[in-house]
């Protein structure tokens, strides 16, 4: 996997803000990477 593609955060359940921040960050960066070239060179 390409760095930057995974991060693991502990995030309780209740920080229901802190959780839909999070996945909007994540998916702001791996959009920025684009595809994920180590998985198509693999195949």
């Amino acid at each position: 996997m390409e760095p930057g593609r995974l991060e693991v955060r502990w995030i309780a359940g209740a920080e229901g803000a802190k959780v839909a921040q999070t996945v909007q960050e994540m998916t702001e960066r791996i959009r920025e990477l684009g595809p994920n070239q180590k998985m198509r060179d693999e195949r």
